[in-house]
């Protein structure tokens, strides 16, 4: 049992980012971003309202092993992590990209947190980004994610067309 929800949650980022990101801070209380690649070309950028190709993992954080995979639209990866089913398409998430993450939600049906890593992006770039349940699916969960869970997901935004 714990007795302070939102104490535990920041806890278990604070741990991941110390374990896994060298300690880095968050950019807001409870959301964690991180760019793996970065494209600065201006010609990359991406414009308001154009659809984007976005593959990704989701990982829960647990504080245990911090690696249980969730969902990826990824083959390799759903391989690596054994969830691997034929039945499944592994392709593109195509989301229409928005600067403003609020926008990006209604628009595309993303938890808050995964919207907001989103809008930071360019094409061809990677990044990492993990929050609390407050950017995520909140008190109610989601399939095989519990309610209350730290997530983190790693995106990758392809290249433009």
């Amino acid at each position: 049992t714990v007795d302070d929800i939102e104490k535990y949650e920041y806890s278990l980022l604070e741990d991941y980012a110390r374990k896994y990101w060298n300690g880095i801070d968050s950019t807001q209380r409870g959301y964690y971003f991180i760019k793996l690649k970065e494209n600065l070309a201006e010609s990359d950028t991406i414009v308001e309202g154009s659809t984007i190709d976005v593959f990704y993992s989701g990982h829960i954080i647990d504080g245990i092993t911090d690696n249980f995979l969730f969902d990826t639209n990824i083959a390799d990866t759903a391989r690596v992590y054994r969830r691997y089913n034929s039945s499944n398409q592994y392709s593109a998430l195509s989301v229409t990209f928005k600067k403003d993450p609020n926008e990006s939600i209604s628009a595309n049906s993303l938890v808050d947190g995964f919207a907001m890593a989103i809008s930071e992006f360019n094409y061809g770039e990677e990044g990492v980004v993990f929050f609390c349940s407050d950017y995520g699916y909140e008190d109610s969960g989601s399939g095989s994610i519990p309610g209350y869970c730290p997530l983190v997901f790693y995106i990758r935004v392809a290249d433009k067309k």
